[in-house]
């Protein structure tokens, strides 16, 4: 059974490569976020040890931990990443990171949170089998010129902000931890973003709000991967 066959009669078997919470502001400092203040303030756990060297500048900082957290400013967003593969999404440290973050520094005018996941399923030919799967014969597919690259989105609103779900066609990188030795691999991947406005000042109040709301987002995200016939991630 081909790759395309296989994707077609079984389940994908969808795996997470990264949560992230993005805070959206007007004035984010990020010559202030050092390693030293985010311990300092309990942002971070006292435990976690950096890897790399950390960034401070005005106009962009970065720190990176050895549990697969990150957390990157520039004066218009705060991104804290989890890269870990960990399903347990509502107990990710991401959550803990934001709230800490806007419970230190609550006069910041944040304007929108967003939740986002990013998901993939490795399979041989992307391309044929999200054309085979998803989209109805017609012109769009009846080029001669070669096919790189095949997706779709899907916008829909929610309360004070917006839902934006991506699939297409890519290629990841994979890192074998035994050696070191980096395969790419092909397959499809399927981005959530769960975007929210924040109108208020002070913000805190409404993006503590918009944190609660991270399991129903996950649950609604796995919801959509049934629906496009994949596994519950």
């Amino acid at each position: 059974m081909s790759p395309t066959e296989d994707a077609q009669n079984s389940e994908m078997a969808y795996r997470l490569l990264e949560f992230s919470i993005v805070i959206v502001a007007n004035d984010h400092n990020p010559s202030i976020i050092n390693p030293d203040f985010l311990m300092i303030n309990e942002i971070v756990d006292k435990e976690w040890r950096r890897i790399g060297d950390a960034i401070s500048t005005p106009a962009f900082s970065k720190v990176a931990y050895d549990n697969n957290l990150s957390i990157t400013v520039d004066p218009n967003r705060l991104n804290i990443v989890d890269g870990s593969g960990d399903l347990n999404i509502p107990n990710s440290p991401a959550l803990k990171v934001a709230r800490k973050y806007v419970e230190v520094l609550p006069h910041i005018r944040y304007s929108a949170v967003g939740i986002n996941f990013r998901v993939f399923y490795e399979i041989e030919d992307p391309d044929q089998a999200i054309k085979s799967q998803y989209l109805k014969p017609g012109i769009w597919l009846e080029s001669s010129d070669d096919l790189h690259g095949i997706g779709f989105k899907f916008a829909h609103p929610m309360e004070n902000g917006k839902k934006l779900i991506t699939v297409e066609s890519a290629v990841v990188n994979t890192m074998d931890p035994s050696d070191g030795s980096v395969t790419q691999k092909t397959g499809i991947m399927v981005f959530g973003n769960y975007h929210r406005d924040c109108k208020e000042y002070p913000a805190a109040r409404q993006l503590d709000s918009c944190f609660g709301l991270l399991p129903n987002d996950w649950s609604d995200f796995n919801s959509i991967l049934a629906k496009l016939g994949g596994n519950h991630v």
